[in-house]
């Protein structure tokens, strides 16, 4: 079949992993960027130090600008559909697409299909698109709950997952990467729940990557160096997560009851040792003490991330059993095959 694939173009390669998944099992693929993670220099200039007057001006021109490349996108967007004649449209998350532009790929009688790893409760203006979908996706089940509550008839459960192409078990030299090797390997955007951890990694050899740390005071208490970058590759964090001992992990709080982040299925996927909180839904996934690690509370991060680090056998096994998990389990191909059995699709075809 012809799969139109609509999605943002961002460190995680989750448009890229859904595509790659996508042609494992045959079929013609066509991926759109509706957002592209690269193009924030005006953003960026906005949140720096200037002159308030300087500041609000840019701010408008940063609003600006983006209206306009929203509209050019969708046109675009119509374009390409028409030009590609897909047999379903599948788009992840979608913020900026337009009630338009959904309207318009309504017409075409074929599938169109939602995917939100995002709480959409957070995008309120946009609710009232999903009456347009045949199927809406959620990442996690109170999202469902929720959808269904308003209305929204056809909403299914469909947890984030990983691409096991990019994240993979890899013999690396650590001297051959200085700036990516260290003992606790943690890459994440900063929020205050995360830097909370900061606090238990004291005497550790920790490799921190992600925006936002600047705000974090726990990360002024940790050696300089510690931080080593705003972004990282996938392809980089996955080395991270093979030369890391401890790998930990940790939630947005919309995570409600099963809204396990990509980072859960990468690590594992990358045969790294995983050190996630405990959320509500993450038994439903993985065997918990087998094959993956969760803390309650920061200070039992420490105490686990000193018993592993001196059972290393143990640890190793974890890991190996993760990873078998996600392979089984987690991967792009396993959610593509849940969407295409919804729409009576065979991946076969």
């Amino acid at each position: 079949m012809r799969l139109f694939i609509v999605g943002p173009r961002w460190v995680g390669e989750w448009t890229e992993g859904m595509g790659r998944a996508a042609e494992t099992f045959g079929h013609k693929v066509a991926l759109y960027y509706y957002l592209n993670s690269d193009s924030n220099y005006l953003k960026d200039m906005a949140k720096s130090h200037l002159h308030p007057t300087l500041h609000k001006a840019l701010r408008l021109l940063t609003k600006q600008v983006k209206r306009a490349q929203d509209v050019l996108m969708n046109r675009r967007l119509i374009v390409a559909v028409r030009a590609f004649q897909p047999d379903a449209i599948v788009i992840l998350k979608g913020e900026t697409i337009s009630w338009e532009t959904l309207v318009t790929l309504r017409t075409h009688n074929i599938p169109l299909v939602s995917w939100w790893v995002d709480d959409p409760f957070r995008f309120p203006m946009l609710l009232r698109h999903f009456e347009l979908f045949d199927v809406v996706y959620a990442f996690d089940k109170e999202c469902v709950a929720n959808l269904k509550a308003r209305g929204i008839k056809h909403v299914i459960y469909l947890p984030c997952a990983c691409d096991q192409t990019t994240f993979y078990p890899q013999s690396l030299d650590p001297s051959d990467y200085s700036l990516l090797n260290c003992t606790v390997g943690f890459v994440a955007v900063y929020y205050p729940e995360r830097a909370a951890l900061l606090s238990q990694m004291k005497g550790l050899d920790v490799g921190l990557w992600g925006s936002g740390w600047e705000a974090a005071p726990e990360l002024y208490e940790l050696p300089s160096g510690t931080w080593r970058g705003q972004r990282i590759t996938a392809a980089n964090a996955a080395k991270v997560y093979n030369l890391a001992k401890i790998c930990p992990n940790v939630h947005h709080s919309q995570t409600s009851f099963g809204g396990l982040n990509t980072r859960t299925f990468e690590i594992l996927a990358a045969g790294g040792f995983e050190l996630v909180d405990n959320v509500p839904g993450l038994e439903e996934h993985f065997e918990v003490g087998r094959e993956i690690v969760a803390y309650a509370s920061p200070a039992q991060f420490r105490e686990l991330t000193e018993y592993y680090l001196s059972h290393s056998s143990e640890r190793a096994a974890i890991a190996e059993r993760g990873r078998s998990r996600v392979l089984r389990d987690h991967t792009y191909e396993k959610r593509l095959e849940v969407i295409l059995k919804t729409l009576n699709v065979s991946h076969l075809s």
